[in-house]
């Protein structure tokens, strides 16, 4: 009975250091938090694409340097950011403040953008007192880029879906065949919208070329109302 008494303080003196020990480890006062947060208040997101030719001696032809560059602007001194990926479409890594520019950004170069990804920031303390403590989390979604932006056929129509150089949505997938068939559609659509359009203009100049005193008297009677308003006006000025 004894040996089991002495058993339980034991292990209760040792969860006693171990709680006490925590506790103290990760200790982060709340109005030094409440700074930390603060401090990271400003801190974004956000990506561009990047296109750069090189004419060098190492390009038998033009070479073309394509990527996206994530930018993390304002950053502070003394903060982690956890990189995560939200899609496992690449391996998550961190970054520290002491990685940033001259312009207090973290940069970071997307080279392979043949797939969407979605990121997710995690700004971390790397202060003495609040180390490890979460300060803000922020997301950013990425897009893929478009291989078929640069057939001849968008070339004369950008507009269409397909025809965008960076895309939000999968055509990881899209065969010849497919855009071939929505790019017929497309054309189809735009014709039958430019038909309609001139048709609408085409009524008009015939309701113009058919009624065309109409107009006139309307314009006749607009100017007479607006001279009997000037006179009236200056009436009123010359009686005052």
């Amino acid at each position: 009975m004894m040996k089991n008494i002495k058993y339980v303080l034991f292990t209760s003196v040792l969860l006693g250091i171990f709680v006490t020990t925590a506790s103290a480890a990760s200790t982060c006062p709340a109005t030094t938090l409440y700074e930390e947060k603060q401090r990271v208040s400003e801190l974004k997101v956000d990506y561009e694409p990047i296109e750069n030719e090189d004419d060098g001696e190492e390009c038998l032809e033009t070479c073309l340097d394509r990527y996206l560059l994530i930018s993390l602007h304002n950053v502070p001194d003394e903060i982690i950011v956890d990189v995560k990926s939200l899609n496992d479409t690449f391996k998550n890594f961190s970054l520290t403040s002491e990685q940033r520019n001259d312009d207090n950004e973290l940069q970071m170069k997307d080279d392979n953008a043949t797939e969407i990804k979605r990121y997710e920031f995690t700004i971390k303390s790397a202060s003495k007192d609040c180390y490890g403590e979460t300060l803000k989390t922020l997301t950013l979604n990425t897009p893929m880029f478009n291989e078929y932006s640069d057939v001849a056929s968008c070339s004369t129509h950008p507009d269409f879906k397909y025809c965008s150089k960076y895309v939000n949505f999968d055509i990881s997938t899209l065969t010849n065949e497919e855009f071939t068939k929505a790019f017929e559609k497309y054309l189809e659509e735009e014709e039958k919208e430019n038909k309609e359009e001139d048709n609408i203009i085409e009524e008009a100049k015939e309701l113009v070329s058919k009624y065309w005193y109409i107009a006139i008297i309307l314009v006749i009677i607009l100017v007479g109302v607006i001279i009997v308003i000037v006179i009236t006006k200056r009436r009123k000025k010359s009686v005052i």
